[in-house]
Parts: C-alpha cells; structure tokens; sequence
C-alpha cells in the first residue's frame, strides 16, 4: 500500500502544539504529548483502514472493469452481425471441402 504521509504530518502537529501551548505538560506534571498521541491512535488506525479499504475497492474496480472490456470484445468478435466471425450467421457453419493427397486420410 502506498503511504500517504500522514504520520510524519499528525506528529508535526502534536509537536507544533506542544510548541504552542509552551511546556508541553512540564507544569502539571503529566506528558501530554503522549495522552493525545495515545487518545488518537485508534482514530489513526481507524482511518488507516479504511484508506486500506478505498484502496482495495479500487484494484478491484481496475480489474473488473478489465473483465468487462474483455467480455464486450467477445462479444463484438462473436455475436456482433456486423463482424465476419459471428457464429450466429449461417456463413460461420458453412461446410467446407478439404483434399488430401495423402492415402492415409480417408472420408467416409
């Protein structure tokens, strides 16, 4: 899966707050950098899998749009009037004449 760099940016920003709020919980005594990394973590995750999911969904929309491509190519070769392979016409059921100079083939 690709990365989306999201990481790098949500611990940028706990530490601009940080910066921002001054001590960074040095005055309470309590390391709050770490509470709301720990707070948020399953929100990420959270978010993680479904970035996860939407990139799953859109292989599987690659290949079946594949498969339908392929599928409207059979289609159009075999059962399209305007193609000289169509096997709905009577001209691809006509009978051919085959010769052999071989005495090993022989029709009955």
């Amino acid at each position: 899966m690709a990365s989306t760099g999201k990481t790098s940016s949500s611990s940028s920003v706990s530490s601009s707050l940080s910066a921002y709020t001054g001590m960074g919980g040095l005055i309470s005594g309590m390391d709050t950098d770490s509470l709301v990394e720990k707070l948020t973590s399953v929100t990420r995750g959270k978010i993680s899998k479904a970035e996860q999911n939407k990139q799953k969904t859109q292989w599987e929309q690659g290949l079946y749009q594949d498969i339908i491509k392929k599928l409207q190519d059979f289609s159009n070769t075999y059962f399209s009037y305007a193609s000289k392979t169509n096997i709905l016409s009577a001209n691809f059921f006509k009978a051919s004449s085959i010769t052999s100079s071989s005495s090993l083939v022989s029709a009955e």
